[in-house]
C-alpha cells in the first residue's frame, strides 16, 4: 500500500478517516514548543537545561512520569505536576506545525472529490483541539470532522467511531494510523487499516 492506494480509494467514494499524531503530522514538533513554554514559564531560571531535559529524557524513555522527574531534578522550584500539564494542555500556536509532506499531498488530490477530512484522536481533549487548532491545515478547503475519542472512550473502543454523523452512509471506510492500537481499534470496527508508517 502507498498514498496512490488511499488518493485511488478516495476517488472511488471510499470514506477515509485518520488518527492525529504521527499520522498527519510529527507529535515531537508540537511537544518540542510545549516543552519550551513549560521551561520558559515554570524554570525561568534553567529555561534552556531543563527543556533539554525534557526532550532527551522523551526520546529516551517516553511520557510516562516525565514531568515527575523534571520535577525531582529541579526541587528549588515550587513547581506542581498540575502547573506542567497546564502548561501542556493549553500549548497552542495558530499554524506553527506543518503537516506530514504526503498528508498535503493527499489533501491536494483528495480535495478534487467530495470529501471532508475526518478524524479520530486520543488523548486529553484540550490538548488536542491546541494541536489542531497549531497544526498548520490552511491548504483543508473542506471542512473538517473531529472526534475526540476521550469524551467518550478512547480507542480501541469503538464508540468514537459511532460518534461520527455519517458512519452509517460510510462507503468502505479506511482507518489510516500509525500504531497497533490505531490497528486494533480499526479491527474492533470491523473496517481495514492503512498503517501510515509505509508512507511516511
Amino acid at each position: 500500500m502507498n498514498i496512490d492506494y488511499l488518493i485511488e480509494s478516495v476517488k472511488n467514494n471510499r470514506t477515509i478517516i485518520f488518527d492525529l499524531d504521527n499520522t498527519i503530522f510529527d507529535e515531537n514538533d508540537f511537544l518540542s514548543i510545549a516543552y519550551k513554554n513549560i521551561s520558559n514559564a515554570l524554570f525561568p531560571q534553567d529555561a534552556q537545561f531543563s527543556y533539554n531535559f525534557l526532550i532527551q529524557e522523551f526520546h529516551n524513555a517516553g511520557r510516562n512520569s516525565l514531568f515527575n522527574k523534571l520535577l525531582d531534578k529541579y526541587p528549588n522550584y515550587e513547581t506542581t505536576l498540575e502547573e506542567c500539564l497546564h502548561q501542556l494542555r493549553n500549548t497552542c500556536c495558530k499554524n506553527c506545525v506543518d503537516p506530514y509532506d504526503w498528508f498535503k499531498k493527499f489533501v491536494n488530490d483528495a480535495q478534487s472529490s467530495n470529501w471532508k477530512l475526518k478524524i479520530i484522536t486520543n488523548g486529553n481533549p484540550q490538548q488536542q483541539m491546541n494541536k489542531l487548532k497549531s497544526l498548520n491545515l490552511s491548504f483543508v478547503a473542506n471542512s473538517v470532522e473531529v472526534i475526540y475519542a476521550n469524551e467518550h472512550k478512547p480507542k480501541p473502543m469503538i464508540d468514537s467511531y459511532l460518534k461520527l454523523s455519517n458512519v452509517e452512509k460510510f462507503i468502505e471506510p479506511i482507518y489510516v494510523g500509525d500504531s497497533l492500537l490505531d490497528q486494533e481499534f480499526s479491527q474492533n470496527c470491523k473496517i481495514e487499516f492503512f498503517d501510515v508508517n509505509l508512507i511516511k
